[in-house]
């Protein structure tokens, strides 16, 4: 692996440039040999929670128009997994047992009404 003067593994350095417009944003990551370039499109997902970010490798894409192209595909493809994630472990946080067994515990089984 060769190094410069900084210690840094130049064959795994890059220069990033930022691509912007109203709606998108992405970099291109560009090997500081020149010889690979990688697009990433940066997008995200609003939640009650706050925001998640969301960065996709732009696979087959070697110029920022066909970046561009790429680009709603690929964060609504992400996005989508993202959302049913959240869905899915919402789910999970209180599944219908949780609420038997936490039903059971209350009142011993009797519908979760308290026995005097």
């Amino acid at each position: 692996m060769p190094e410069n003067d900084l210690g840094l593994e130049t064959d795994k350095t890059y220069r990033i440039e930022t691509f912007l417009n109203q709606l998108r944003a992405i970099d291109r990551l560009t090997s500081t040999d020149g010889a690979s370039v990688v697009f990433i499109a940066k997008g995200g997902v609003d939640t009650p929670m706050g925001p998640i970010p969301i960065h996709v490798k732009l696979e087959g894409v070697s110029t920022i128009e066909e970046a561009y192209k790429a680009y709603d595909t690929a964060i609504s493809t992400v996005a989508e997994n993202v959302i049913r994630q959240i869905e899915s472990r919402k789910k999970k946080i209180i599944s219908p047992d949780d609420l038997r067994r936490m039903d059971e515990g209350l009142g011993g089984g009797n519908g979760g009404r308290l026995r005097l």
